[in-house]
């Protein structure tokens, strides 16, 4: 690390190696604004007029000068407390006529450090390296904490060098934001406008950037709309009107021509739509041009690097995943590879099911949760700041997986029903939505409009991010209608305009319903069919019929009221199973022999209500509307049993225990319920679908009151939801429920359970009591060593040590950790042994005590390796590291961070290996060595 460490950008700050320089040590303030005038101007010899004209410009020139010479001898001894008097200074040198600052001695500004990079990224840049330009300029912006000088906001020497600043800051975000749409990364380069226009919101050029790079992302709307308020305000605030250029360019954005961008965009023809008539997915494709257009040609853009999601909204019915498939058929015929996955209506449901099912059509994807979930275990031995990585690294890995899938053609992940997703589903979705702008990856959602609540938080933060684009499907019109009717009609059919005009006021547009009345009428034989399978008559006075259904459930009702006693009953099972149901469970709930159950799916399927899946013996409803209407005609009672009965049938199998929790709190057997969602929780827990988890203990706490006698398991609930809360750093959400915890104990009268949540409350009370902290501690040894359980009054101590630590009581740290070390060691506890040695690291490392400190470290590290604990080793060789290199070993603590850098390559965790490099890094220049520490912190920023 840089002896001399300084901010200039936002609050001014420098350290001494690690050491920030207070207040104090300044000696006056005038100490500190002699630094920052030095440092506007590196390498410029200040004259004496100069300095005291900037900073004490209503002084005698006698008194003034005399303060000069105080002020230069505290900013020297400020910044080295160990020069001797008469001395020369490394860094204020004092030259004719005045004073200057060196910097080319061992010193790092942040002000420095952005010029650097910007020079680095312009050279990039004129070579054609856009990449590394764009990582350049990055890095400089990246510095920016705040203004230049901030704190002297007022002072004339400070304006035109925070000026000066703020062009160069602005001058970067041009150069960068160009560089991004040149790699066809528009959203990131529309942030960089936006974040610019915050420094100067009347800078033209930034505005015709934003207009063209939002025109380019296809989004017309928003560039017209970035001009109008451009306008507005340049009208209202300065009286004025943008450039006849930028008017000029206003013009061909709303005529859809701009010149060297129009004539090079050409949307693909959708390809030939199957020609059979009676299901939705068999009916003509009309109406969704413009949509389609702008789907074939985010897929070129994807084809060329420029990846990103798309969401297709709308209400049921609309045609959402229909346009989808067209589009998707067509990405297939140029080769694109295609992923498809569907989220189902329950309540509870295994997490990344829709993403593990698409990637289970490419050879062992899925594997790579499962490999992670088993390696999932309490890390109980941390010391203190104990933190999981596995969510990181099932995302990373399955992200990998997409982009390496992607590299001859480009790949589309389809992901249906989103509004259905579970928590981690749409967590794993933001996580790959801002990786892939510079993948051949797209990824396409669709959600119901109306279904869509739970999701607008997420799409909201999402869209702040540029990270998806959404496209809005409408109904139908009257001519669509029309069109779809034609193309289903033969030439001789005189009826058309009547039928077309019933259709479309009954269903309203929606196309679904249109197809579900075009049926009914087929059905009932209001339509005829020909020989060639065309509309070729209508009997026009079945249109008045007052029995006509009215509306959706009406109209299901009529195409599920042919169906037999058998088959109704059939059917109704399979709505209670869920909008996919496998052949063998239906048999199994039902009762009845798979031949049965066939003979029912049969007629079905040539009707389009039930569609065969890829999978083998598997089946669902052809729209969830079908599904819903059937299961909520079924009375409670009846509806209570058939969830029992899938239950049941779904037990006999093994099934996941999450569908098991669904079907048994439908059924209202709550003590089956409770059993399932606890394995549900603990489930997704180890598998790190930490919020799936919390809301399946949630719902467990719900329901745990329906239970006579069950406040011991209510206890157990709380205590694991509060395990996962303190991984998750809930502190607010873990405080309330350690109070429950302690409320419930008391109440229970266990001393045991006491004892347990005097641990957890050391946790939280820690910060904001650190005295009832530590007699919670004490309340906890006093109970377990009472009871004679030595393991937890080992943790007891564990605890109270850490209490102690943090209110510095460091010799009562150390007895309490001695203590527990010595139980565990007899009761032969390995890892815990390991935590308790680098918890004695740390409070050894705290009094100065590095002998002692280095000693333990090294235990600790042992016990993990001995362990084959390889993140707990990593964590404790970190402390060696750090106690090698507070020593002034370097070498000694740069050798133990590369070592852990290997490791963590290895293992594969990102964030570990980021601080890794960054520590690397920091040594390197430490050690004189900025070519290498180059290196580590590229490689920091990239995986950052």
């Amino acid at each position: 690390m840089a002896s001399l460490k300084i901010n200039l950008f936002g609050e001014f700050r420098v350290w001494r190696k690690e050491e920030r320089i207070g207040s104090k040590e300044w000696g006056r303030q005038k100490t500190r604004s002699l630094l920052k005038l030095l440092l506007t101007r590196p390498e410029y010899v200040f004259s004496k007029d100069e300095i005291i004209e900037a900073l004490w410009p209503s002084v005698s020139p006698k008194a003034a000068e005399q303060s000069l010479r105080v002020t230069v001898s505290l900013l020297r001894r400020a910044l080295e407390p160990d020069l001797g008097r008469g001395a020369e200074s490394r860094f204020v040198h004092r030259k004719r006529p005045g004073y200057s600052f060196d910097c080319r001695v061992d010193c790092e500004v942040d002000a420095w450090e952005f010029e650097k990079d910007r020079q680095e990224a312009n050279a990039a840049r004129e070579d054609g390296r856009i990449d590394d330009a764009i990582r350049e300029y990055r890095a400089a912006l990246g510095l920016v904490r705040g203004e230049f000088l901030a704190e002297e906001p007022y002072e004339e020497w400070t304006m035109e060098a925070r000026g000066q600043w703020r062009e160069r800051r602005l001058a970067l975000s041009s150069d960068l934001s160009e560089c991004l749409a040149l790699k066809g990364r528009y959203a990131d380069a529309i942030e960089v406008c936006k974040d610019a226009l915050t420094l100067d919101c009347y800078r033209e050029d930034l505005h015709r950037r934003l207009m063209m790079y939002h025109y380019c992302a296809g989004e017309q709307n928003l560039s017209l709309g970035a001009f109008r308020s451009f306008a507005r305000m340049l009208r209202e605030e300065l009286g004025t009107a943008p450039s006849a250029e930028l008017i000029r360019l206003e013009a061909q954005v709303e005529a859809r021509d701009v010149p060297g961008v129009d004539e090079r965009r050409r949307y693909p023809k959708p390809r030939r739509p199957l020609r059979l008539p009676y299901s939705l997915s068999r009916a003509h494709f009309v109406g969704r041009d413009g949509e389609y257009g702008l789907l074939a040609e985010r897929m070129r853009e994807v084809s060329a690097g420029n990846g990103g999601a798309i969401a297709v909204e709308g209400e049921a019915g609309v045609g959402k995943t229909r346009l989808a498939e067209e589009f998707l058929g067509f990405a297939q015929s140029r080769g694109v590879s295609v992923l498809r996955g569907r989220c189902y209506e329950r309540e509870l449901g295994l997490p990344l099911e829709p993403v593990l099912d698409a990637l289970g059509q490419v050879e062992h994807a899925a594997d790579v949760v499962s490999e992670i979930s088993e390696t999932h275990e309490e890390n109980s031995g941390y010391p203190w700041t104990d933190k999981a990585h596995g969510v990181a690294r099932v995302y990373y890995e399955l992200t990998g997986k997409l982009i390496r899938e992607s590299q001859d053609e480009g790949l589309i992940l389809f992901i249906d029903d989103l509004q259905w997703a579970d928590p981690a589903t749409l967590d794993f979705l933001s996580y790959l939505a801002k990786r892939i702008s510079g993948e051949r990856v797209l990824l396409v959602l669709t959600y119901r409009r109306e279904q869509s609540q739970e999701l607008s938080g997420w799409l909201q933060r999402l869209a702040e991010r540029r990270a998806v684009t959404t496209v809005s499907l409408d109904r139908l019109s009257m001519e669509d209608v029309n069109q779809l009717l034609i193309r289903l009609s033969s030439r001789s059919f005189a009826d058309l305009s009547s039928l077309a005009e019933f259709v479309y006021r009954e269903s309203e547009g929606n196309p679904f319903y249109a197809l579900e009345y075009l049926r009914w009428l087929i059905e009932s034989g209001a339509v005829e069919i020909d020989p060639r399978r065309r509309i070729s008559g209508l009997k026009r006075e079945a249109l008045l019929q007052s029995a006509l259904p009215s509306g959706v459930r009406a109209l299901i009702r009529a195409r599920f009221g042919g169906l037999s006693e058998d088959a109704r009953g059939r059917l109704e099972v399979a709505a209670v199973i869920g909008r996919s149901f496998d052949l063998g469970l239906l048999c199994g709930a039902a009762g009845c022999a798979e031949i049965e159950a066939f003979a029912t799916m049969k007629p079905l399927m040539s009707s389009g209500l039930i569609v065969e899946t890829s999978r083998e013996k598997k089946y669902q409803f052809s729209h969830d509307k079908l599904r819903q209407s059937l299961y909520e005609d079924i009375d409670s009672p009846q509806r209570r049993t058939m969830h029992l009965q899938v239950a049941e049938a779904l037990e006999e199998d093994g099934s996941e225990p999450a569908e098991l929790a669904h079907h048994y709190m439908r059924a209202e057997e709550w003590k089956r319920a409770l059993e399932n969602l606890g394995r549900a929780a603990r489930k997704a827990e180890g598998g790190h679908a930490w919020e799936t988890a919390l809301k399946d203990y949630g719902r467990a706490l719900e329901i745990v009151g329906k239970l006579p006698g069950s406040e011991e398991t209510k206890f157990d609930l709380l205590a694991a939801r509060e395990s996962l809360l303190e991984h998750m750093d809930r502190r607010e959400e873990r405080a309330v429920t350690v109070q429950e915890l302690f409320e419930l104990a008391n109440e229970l009268g266990d001393r045991a359970r006491i004892a347990e949540v005097n641990i957890r409350r050391i946790g939280t009370l820690i910060v904001a009591d650190p005295e009832e902290a530590a007699e919670s501690g004490r309340v906890a040894v006093d109970i377990f060593r009472e009871l004679n359980n030595m393991a937890g009054e080992a943790r007891a101590h564990r605890e109270l040590g850490y209490a102690r630590w943090v209110n510095r009581d460091y010799a009562g740290a150390l007895e309490a950790n001695l203590q527990a070390l010595w139980i565990h060691r007899n009761l032969g506890y390995r890892r815990a042994e390991a935590g308790d040695a680098s918890n004695m690291a740390q409070v050894y490392r705290g009094i100065g005590d590095y002998d002692s400190a280095l000693r333990w470290a090294e235990e600790a590290v042992r016990i993990a390796h001995e362990l084959e604990d390889e993140v707990g080793e990593i964590f404790n060789m970190n402390t060696v590291a750090n106690i090698h290199r507070e020593r002034g070993d370097l070498e000694a603590a740069l050798s133990l961070h590369l070592k852990s850098l290997s490791m963590c390559a290895d293992l594969g965790i990102k964030n570990l290996k980021t601080s890794q490099h960054l520590n690397c890094g920091r040594l390197y220049l430490s050690l004189a060595a900025p070519e290498e520490a180059l290196k580590h912190f590229h490689s920091a920023a990239r995986l950052g």
